[in-house]
């Protein structure tokens, strides 16, 4: 079970900057992994590293949502939720 902010007693939007910072950090420390000269002891240049490293994270994202399809879904009675939730989308 996931903790939403509100739990917390905060506003949803609480989570923008979690996130934020989390996705920050990822990168530093991506950042500090890679070799620090054009090559590494792997024999990997430093742009094979970070491609390596950006196609590993980009195996992980889910698919994209087919936008088009679910806005037939909902028909032409959107409501303000709706919007919210295909703008997530």
């Amino acid at each position: 079970m996931e903790n939403t902010p509100e739990i917390f007693g905060l506003h949803s939007n609480a989570e923008i900057g979690y996130y934020t910072n989390a996705a920050k950090e990822m990168w530093s420390k991506l950042i500090d992994i890679q070799p620090q000269t054009g090559k590494s002891g792997s024999s990997q240049s430093r742009d094979e590293v970070i491609n390596d490293k950006a196609t590993g994270i980009k195996s992980k994202l889910p698919a994209l949502f087919d936008l088009d399809r679910l806005r037939k879904k909902f028909g032409l009675d959107i409501s303000p939720t709706t919007v919210v939730l295909l703008q997530v989308c």
